[in-house]
């Protein structure tokens, strides 16, 4: 459907529960890592491995 919402829950296991929190979260980090996120979307938890790509905007890019 195109319409789904990935929230992101925690990154490497630490809770992230506002945009300030992932942003300071992605600060610790430089292109190339990768980072485990935990993701809601469509009513069930998901766990998916992301390599950082450079910054992009103010929050900075992930890519699968």
């Amino acid at each position: 459907d195109g319409d789904e919402v990935d929230i992101i829950t925690a990154m490497d296991g630490a809770p992230i529960a506002s945009f300030p929190e992932l942003r300071r979260a992605l600060e610790r980090h430089r292109p190339g890592d990768t980072c485990r996120l935990t993701v809601w979307r469509a009513g069930r938890t998901r766990s998916v491995s992301v390599i950082l790509d450079r910054a992009n905007g103010p929050a900075g890019a992930a890519r699968r």
